[in-house]
């Protein structure tokens, strides 16, 4: 969180020594978590990560549109696929759609 990269980079350490590297695709637009994770890179210690600043992808006046004008992959942005109250439904994790739009 914040200007901590020690999560991360615990992280990153513990996968580079799995036989079976888990593929990592980081949604975050901090600029030392992607200076982090390009060292990790350029090291070859870890080969394809996927790093997605959503504030450059998401098209805001889309959101900013009447629900029946908006285009198939913003309406309904504000719905979770989870039933209500279930756990990470807090404002600042992606709903269904922008996991949808994400992982196009």
């Amino acid at each position: 969180e914040g200007t901590d990269t020690s999560a991360l980079e615990s992280y990153l350490r513990h996968s580079i020594t799995l036989s079976n590297q888990p593929m990592f695709l980081m949604l975050d637009n901090k600029p030392h978590r992607i200076k982090l994770l390009q060292k990790y890179v350029d090291a070859e210690a870890i080969v394809d990560p996927i790093a997605v600043n959503k504030d450059k992808i998401v098209n805001q006046r889309f959101l900013n549109m009447k629900e029946d004008q908006k285009p198939d992959g913003y309406k309904d942005w504000e719905t979770w696929g989870s039933p209500p109250g279930s756990p990470g439904q807090n404002s600042w994790h992606p709903k269904y759609k922008e996991h949808e739009l994400l992982g196009w």
